[in-house]
C-alpha cells in the first residue's frame, strides 16, 4: 500500500516545481532497488521522480555524480530538483524505451557496442572527484552479470539462456578490455 504521507510530500513538491496543481503522477516500473519512481506530466513536457524514501541509495551521491557525468559527455538524466532530506530527485524523463524495445529497434550486437562505448566513456575520464571511485574491470563485470540475473528475466519474461548470458558475457568482456586499456 502507498504511503500517502509520501504521495502527498511529492505531490507538494510537484506543485512548487510545476507552478501548478493540474499536473498526473504515475507509477512506472522500477529497477531492483526500494527506490520508487513515479512520471509526471503537466501540459506537455513530463519529468521523472525517483522516491528514495529513507535515503538508502544515497540521494546526494546520485545527484552528484549525474552532474559530473553530465559534464564529461556522458549522457544520463539531469536532475532538475533534489530534496535530499526527503530523499526525492526530479529527473529529465528520457522516454520509455527499455533494453527490450531497443533491441526490437536495432540490431542486439549495436546496442550492446553502443554500451560498451558509454562504459569505455565512463571508465576513462580523467579528474574524477573524490567520491567517484575507480571502477575494476571485475567490478565492472560482477555488476554487469548481476544485471544479466535480475534485469533479462524481469525484461523477457523468463531467465536467460546460459548459451545466450555467456555470449553476452563474453562480448562485455571484450568491450570492457577495450575501456581498460
Amino acid at each position: 500500500m502507498e504511503n500517502l504521507d509520501r504521495i502527498t510530500k511529492i505531490k507538494n513538491i510537484l506543485s512548487q516545481y510545476w507552478k501548478s496543481d493540474v499536473f498526473t503522477l504515475n507509477p512506472i516500473n522500477t529497477d531492483a532497488s526500494s527506490r520508487k519512481y513515479y512520471r509526471s506530466t503537466c501540459s506537455d513536457r513530463s519529468i521523472i521522480v525517483m522516491d528514495d524514501d529513507g535515503c538508502k541509495w544515497k540521494p546526494k551521491e546520485f545527484a552528484l555524480l549525474s552532474d559530473f557525468l553530465l559534464k564529461n559527455d556522458v549522457y544520463v538524466p539531469e536532475v532538475y530538483y533534489k530534496n535530499l532530506t526527503e530523499g526525492i530527485l526530479l529527473l529529465e524523463d528520457l522516454g520509455d524505451n527499455s533494453v527490450r524495445t531497443l533491441l526490437s529497434l536495432q540490431s542486439e550486437e549495436d546496442l550492446y557496442l553502443e554500451s560498451g562505448l558509454a562504459v569505455a566513456k565512463v571508465v576513462n575520464i580523467e579528474n574524477k572527484p573524490e567520491y567517484v571511485k575507480d571502477f575494476s574491470k571485475q567490478k565492472l563485470f560482477e555488476d554487469i552479470k548481476l544485471f544479466t540475473e535480475w534485469y533479462f528475466p524481469c525484461a523477457l519474461g523468463y531467465p536467460l539462456a546460459e548459451e545466450k548470458k555467456n555470449e553476452f558475457l563474453s562480448l562485455i568482456d571484450k568491450l570492457s578490455d577495450m575501456a581498460y586499456k
